[in-house]
């Protein structure tokens, strides 16, 4: 991907967090090693390129703090009166977002089309994490914690 492409991206991914959220923070393409936080939540959605191609997957690691405050911004509701299914679809709903936003991003590929995103367990999500190629990932990170949207081509758990 040119540099130009990643900035695209970014902003893209920037702009719907800011869209959605009330909690301003700031993605960046990270480069070197990452480890997954078992405390978060954890979402991914299978990407298709063609029959022919293994699946790709984009992945989000949202920490706790950050899926009530989203919750609250998307819901327009106190955090007290949130369910965890509430929770859980405003963060389904945000990996769709973000997945919209990489998902033609991927080195080499043509336009991938996406499915339906998945809350997985920190058991399942290290499991994708160890045995996928982890392409690039975007982070955010502040007081209530990271967000972190991950590209793994190919993905091992929709394979």
């Amino acid at each position: 991907m040119i540099e130009s492409d990643q900035n695209t991206v970014i902003t893209k991914i920037n702009r719907s967090w800011s869209v959605l959220s009330s909690n301003p923070i700031e993605f960046k393409a990270i480069n070197g090693e990452i480890n997954p936080d078992d405390n978060s939540y954890h979402f991914a959605i299978p990407v298709v390129f063609s029959e022919s191609e293994p699946m790709a997957a984009v992945a989000l690691e949202i920490s706790k703090s950050h899926a009530v405050n989203l919750s609250v911004a998307m819901y327009g509701l106190d955090a007290s009166d949130l369910s965890e299914d509430e929770i859980i679809d405003v963060c389904c709903e945000m990996c769709n977002v973000f997945s919209a936003n990489v998902c033609n991003s991927f080195s080499g590929k043509n336009e991938g089309n996406i499915n339906v995103p998945n809350k997985l367990s920190s058991e399942v999500f290290r499991y994708i994490f160890k045995g996928s190629n982890l392409e690039r990932y975007y982070q955010a990170e502040n007081e209530h914690g990271r967000v972190v949207i991950y590209m793994f081509d190919p993905c091992n758990y929709y394979n």
